[in-house]
Order: C-alpha cells, then sequence, then structure tokens
C-alpha cells in the first residue's frame, strides 16, 4: 500500500510538470504569432510605401517636393513633365527637365535625366550614383557684357563643394551629405554660346555622344559638329585621359575644319595663283596631345603627333611634332618637327609674341559690340603679332608647295637644303643668314632678305641681297628646265658654264629686278635688268671689260670684247603667249642696242664700235660700225639660230653720216627701285640689335 502511494504520488507530480510545459508552449506561440505580426508590419508598410511610389499621385508629390528644393537652392525657375522610380533597377528617370536663368530665359532642358542610385552606405551619409545617362539635352549659354558672368555661372555655384571645415557638435562631427558619381553620358547634345555684348559670335555645338568617367578620369565623344558664322568644325572621335597627376593625353581622330567666307575663291580666273585661301579651307586632320600643366596666364603641352591636309588648297603636314609652352601672350615653341612627302623642316626654337586684346567698339545703331579691324598701318609694335625663329633648317622640293602658294613650282624637284634666321610680323619680315644649297653643293647661295608691307598687295616689296651665289655643272640648266622656258634660253645657259652672282634682287609687284655682278666661262658682267610678268618681256642693261662671244657665236674668229647694251626681249612661253595672243617663236623677239669699246674679228682690232640688234623670232639681223667723217663705216649681219655658225652672215654696208637704223630705237632705263632697294636693305637690320645684346 505504501508503495502504490507512492507511485501515485509520483504520477500526481508528473503530470503536473506536463500541464505547465503544455500551458508554456501555448503562451510561447502566441508570443510568437505577436512579434511576427509586430515584424510583419513595418515590413507591410514599407512594402505599401515602395508600392505607393509606382502610384502617379505619389510620384506627383514627389516631383512638387523636388522642385520646391530645387527652386529655392538655385533661387530661379525649374520644371520637370514627369519622374519614374524602378526599385528592381534602382534607379530613377526625370523626363522634361527645364531650367530657366536668372533673366528669364530657358537655359537647360533635357528630355531624359536617368540615373541609378547605390544607397548601401546611405546611413553614413554616403549616396552613389553609379551611372548618369542625359538625352536630348539643349543648353543655351551667353554673356551679357565684357567680363561679366556667364548665364550658367549661378548652377555652378549652387553645387559647387563647400570647403569649410566640419562643425564639432557634441563630442562627435556633423557629417555631410557625400554624392559621389562614377560617370556620367549624354546622347544628342545641343550648346549654344554667345557674347551678347560682342557682334557675330554665336557658335552651336552638337554632340551625339559623351561620356566621362570619374574614377578613371577619362572622356570619350563621338560625332562634333561646331558652327561659328563660315566656320564648321567636327570630330569623329575625341579621346581624354587624366594620369590623376600631371599629363593628361587628348586625341581627337578625323578632326574637320572649314572655312567659307562667301566670297568667290583668290585664284579663281588666276591660274598662276596658289589654291590656298584661308576664307575656303576643307582641313582634315588626326592630332594627339599631352598636356603638362593649364591654368590661367600659363599652358604648357607636347604635340606628340599632328596630321593633316587642306583638301581645298592641297597643303599637306605629315607629321608635326613640337614642345609648347605659353605665359601670358609670350609663347615659346621648341623642337619642332615637320616631315611631308619631300619636305623636312625642323627648328629648335620659334618665339611667338600675341597682340593685345583689340578694341572693342559700340555699334550705335544695333546697340551691340564688336572687334574693331585696324590697318596694320595704324597699329602700334605691341599691337601685333611678332615672332622669331632659331635654328631653322630645312631639306625640300619645292613642287610641295606648288598647288597651295605657286603653280609655277610643279616640276620643281630639285632638292634644297635651307638654313635662315627669321623674325617679323603679319606686315614685315626679315631673314638673315640665308644659306641655300643642293645636297651636293652644286648650287650655293648666301643672301640677307626683307619682305615689307605684306598687307599690301600692289605696295608690297621683296629685297634680297645675296651675298654669293655659285652654279656649277649643269645645275641652272637643271633648275631652269623645271620652268616652262624655250630652248634657246637653256642653250645660252649651257654655253655659259659655272656661274656666280652678286648682287640684290627686288620683287616690287609683278616684276622682279637684278642689280649685280655676273660671272661667267665667258667672263664677268655687270647686270641690270627687269622682268615684266605682265608683259613677259626682260628690259636691262649688261656692261663688260672683256667677253669672250665665242662659245656664243661659235666661231674662233671673233675676239673677246668689252661693251655695254641695253636691251628689251620677249621671253613669254608658249603658254604665255597663247594667253597674251603672240606668236611663239624659236627666237626672243626684242632689240638691243649698245657700244663695243673694243672687239676683234681674225685678225682686224675695232674700237669704239655701235650696234643695234633687231629681232623678229625668226631672225635676228643688225648692224655694226663706227661713225666719223662723210661716210659711217658699217657692216649687216643676220643669223637665224645662235647653235649654228653658218646662219651667220656679215657683209659690208656703208652710208652716209645719218643715225644707225632709226628703225630700232634705244629705250633707256630708268628704275630707281634696283638702288632703292640695295639703300633699304641697308637701313633694315632688325637683327643688329638682338645680335650686340648677344655680344655683350
Amino acid at each position: 500500500m505504501k508503495m502504490r502511494s507512492f507511485w501515485n504520488i509520483c504520477s500526481t507530480f508528473v503530470c503536473k510538470d506536463d500541464l505547465k510545459i503544455i500551458m508554456l508552449n501555448r503562451k510561447a506561440n502566441k508570443i510568437l504569432k505577436i512579434a511576427c505580426l509586430l515584424l510583419l508590419v513595418p515590413l507591410l508598410l514599407a512594402g505599401l510605401a515602395i508600392g505607393a511610389l509606382f502610384l502617379p499621385f505619389v510620384q506627383e508629390k514627389i516631383k512638387q517636393e523636388a522642385l520646391a528644393m530645387l527652386c529655392d537652392k538655385l533661387q530661379t525657375n525649374v520644371t520637370i513633365d514627369s519622374t519614374s522610380v524602378v526599385i528592381r533597377d534602382r534607379s530613377v528617370a526625370i523626363y522634361g527637365l527645364g531650367v530657366d536663368d536668372r533673366q528669364g530665359e530657358l537655359m537647360l532642358h533635357v528630355d531624359t535625366l536617368y540615373g541609378k542610385v547605390d544607397l548601401t552606405d546611405v546611413m553614413e551619409g554616403h549616396v552613389r550614383i553609379v551611372d548618369i545617362e542625359i538625352a536630348g539635352a539643349k543648353a543655351n549659354c551667353y554673356r551679357l557684357e565684357k567680363g561679366g558672368e556667364a548665364n550658367f555661372q549661378f548652377l555652378v555655384d549652387a553645387f559647387k563643394k563647400d570647403t569649410a571645415k566640419v562643425e564639432q557638435v557634441s563630442g562627435s562631427y556633423k557629417k555631410k551629405l557625400k554624392l559621389d558619381v562614377d560617370s556620367i553620358c549624354a546622347h544628342s547634345t545641343h550648346l549654344i554660346w554667345e557674347d551678347r555684348w560682342l557682334a557675330d559670335s554665336k557658335i552651336q555645338a552638337h554632340v551625339d555622344d559623351a561620356a566621362y568617367h570619374f574614377k578613371d578620369k577619362c572622356a570619350h565623344v563621338h560625332n562634333v559638329d561646331i558652327v561659328r558664322q563660315g566656320h564648321h568644325v567636327s570630330a569623329l572621335h575625341v579621346d581624354y585621359e587624366d594620369d590623376g597627376h600631371s599629363c593628361k593625353d587628348v586625341r581627337v581622330d578625323s578632326l574637320y575644319f572649314k572655312t567659307d567666307n562667301g566670297k568667290p575663291r583668290k585664284n579663281e580666273g588666276k591660274p598662276k595663283r596658289g589654291a590656298f585661301d584661308a576664307g575656303h579651307m576643307d582641313v582634315v586632320a588626326d592630332v594627339d596631345v599631352t598636356i603638362h600643366q593649364i591654368g590661367k596666364g600659363r599652358m604648357e603641352y607636347v604635340v606628340n603627333h599632328l596630321s593633316a591636309v587642306d583638301l581645298a588648297s592641297g597643303l599637306q603636314i605629315d607629321t608635326l611634332t613640337m614642345h609648347v609652352s605659353a605665359v601670358k601672350r609670350d609663347i615659346a615653341i621648341t623642337d619642332v618637327y615637320l616631315k611631308n612627302q619631300h619636305t623636312l623642316i625642323t627648328m629648335e626654337r620659334f618665339d611667338l609674341t600675341l597682340p593685345e586684346k583689340p578694341e572693342l567698339v559700340e555699334d550705335t545703331v544695333a546697340g551691340r559690340m564688336y572687334v574693331e579691324k585696324r590697318q596694320y598701318k595704324d597699329m602700334k609694335k605691341e599691337e601685333m603679332l611678332s615672332f622669331r625663329t632659331t635654328g631653322f633648317k630645312a631639306t625640300t622640293q619645292l613642287c610641295d608647295i606648288a598647288k597651295p602658294f605657286s603653280p609655277a613650282l610643279a616640276n620643281f624637284t630639285t632638292p634644297l637644303d635651307v638654313t635662315a634666321d627669321i623674325q617679323g610680323s603679319p606686315v614685315d619680315c626679315h631673314f638673315r643668314n640665308i644659306i641655300v644649297c643642293t645636297p651636293d653643293k652644286r648650287l650655293q647661295l648666301s643672301a640677307t632678305g626683307d619682305i615689307t608691307r605684306m598687307n599690301e598687295k600692289r605696295e608690297m616689296g621683296i629685297i634680297f641681297q645675296v651675298n654669293k651665289m655659285t652654279a656649277k655643272r649643269g645645275i641652272k640648266e637643271q633648275i631652269v628646265g623645271h620652268f616652262k622656258v624655250k630652248q634657246s634660253m637653256l642653250g645660252l645657259l649651257k654655253k655659259l658654264g659655272d656661274v656666280s652672282y652678286k648682287g640684290s634682287l627686288s620683287i616690287p609687284y609683278r616684276k622682279q629686278i637684278f642689280n649685280g655682278k655676273l660671272g661667267t666661262a665667258m667672263g664677268t658682267m655687270g647686270v641690270a635688268f627687269r622682268l615684266d610678268n605682265a608683259t613677259h618681256y626682260m628690259t636691262g642693261t649688261l656692261q663688260s671689260q672683256k667677253l669672250s662671244l665665242q662659245p656664243i657665236v661659235n666661231n674662233k674668229n671673233v675676239d673677246d670684247v668689252s661693251f655695254k647694251v641695253d636691251f628689251n626681249f620677249d621671253v613669254a612661253s608658249r603658254a604665255a603667249c597663247k594667253r597674251l595672243g603672240r606668236k611663239f617663236t624659236k627666237l626672243p623677239q626684242g632689240w638691243a642696242k649698245g657700244v663695243a669699246y673694243e672687239a676683234g674679228y681674225k685678225k682686224i682690232k675695232i674700237h669704239n664700235i655701235t650696234f643695234v640688234m633687231d629681232s623678229d623670232g625668226e631672225a635676228v639681223n643688225g648692224e655694226i660700225g663706227t661713225k666719223g667723217g662723210i661716210f659711217n663705216k658699217l657692216c649687216t649681219f643676220s643669223f637665224t639660230d645662235t647653235d649654228f655658225p653658218k646662219s651667220l652672215k656679215v657683209k659690208p654696208s656703208p652710208t652716209f653720216a645719218e643715225n644707225i637704223n632709226p628703225k630700232a630705237k634705244a629705250k633707256p632705263i630708268v628704275d630707281n627701285v634696283v638702288n632703292g632697294a640695295a639703300k633699304m636693305a641697308k637701313k633694315i637690320n632688325p637683327f643688329k640689335k638682338k645680335d650686340n645684346e648677344n655680344k655683350n
């Protein structure tokens, strides 16, 4: 019995414990259900809030709040057509964004502004925008007055970083929201820039695609078009990279530049004029530049490669490299290397001083400002661009510049080496230490020169003083043969043998004037002659103390002669004769008249013989003799070919005293330009002052 009671008592206790456990489980379930409900409510509320973002009236409310914030921050009118939020992509899109400037004009309009947002570190005050895409943006930017702010400056000021120190609050730091952008890209962007106080300053730019990556610091632009009053610039690709320290690389592929001033081309109807015209350019180029420094009043960069061709004129650059350093108005260009098909130019240094900023003049009728176009003659020296070279060297074939500058050089394939020191301005240019030679040294020339009044076409003067020139072993025939000249001229040049020259060369408008001493295999002659490009006649004077005529007439019976002769001959080429309506002949047409102070034929010596000569292009007729007493002792002569002595015919022809052949009239040479050119060349010496400074 005692045992039974024990088990009964034990079973009673066990039953009571089970009941307690059961009761505890029921309470735990209730608590768990309540806890789940408490957790689900916020999630449901959050889900409802997120779902509410898709409701039109909620998005409209968000849009209005955003507009209010932007209008308050920018202090201007901002409009948005609609917005869209996509939670799955964590993206926000704004459609029809418009921003007015402070003058009330529409400054910016964006069709679509799209961005992906990363809120991972938002609790730490860090928001990261992964990508920003802009489509259909149109910006209208301008300045109202000189030195004033652009109309978008307020937008830059509103969003620029605050550099003030972070304030300390209650032992902790007050953190500001940090906003990072990984990249930004734009499609179909149109920009207008205008200085409204300056006439004709409107620039329009259109970009199909542009992207900038902030972490890698690089930009890529495709299909750029820029237009400004007769100028059009476009590029297929523009790439920019920044290493974050000192170097920034810019590469431009297929850069296209075109100008059209609305006027006829300068060479229109002028076949002898070069095709280059700054008002009608059509340039395609590739550029690679590394920028080392750029800032206010200072710039330094290296042109790693530049190639360009002007399709309109044929001017071409295969390779150009150089280093450029600029401080305010002073620009130093060093290590210049320029290569073309047959041309290589190197230059140690090229110093360039830019002119002062042009004055602005107010147009009272239009109420606008414009740049005053002043004549160079009215400008002061400091208002002009000026330049100076050091170590200029070139190896060239002049045919490279024939099409753009001088069609007459189209066949000039003889290579030339050139060195010189050059300085000047857009008006005057001065050359010193000029050395020109062929690689084989058959042609050598040293000279100095000046080009003045380049801004006045009819008053421009080119003056060169040739210190020494020598042409040996057929080089003169080779050079002259590059041009269209009569074969008789080439034959005469060959008979002259080696040639030397010392004197001056002056080139006024459409003329060439030579004055100096010419040395040939026949002897030495004083030369003063003028070539008129309008009439193609050469007029001048030759004189010599001793000259052998045997190579010219191929007759050993003719002795040396001392003489002075004035002449006027047609030297027009076949094409020029056709253009002038003149008959092209095998011999030059013209006349010559002079005196032989001493001459001889076989064993006969004669003195003070006057002669005249007249050529109709087919035959040369002349008279030679002396005056004195009742009779003039004369001989007539004629020949039809200078290469065949048998064509020379001479016969006595005495006459009563009268003028020798009155049909042939001597024309005096009156030309002060030659003497004036030599005097001017002595006066103009811009290098003298600089050379004295170097000596000191």
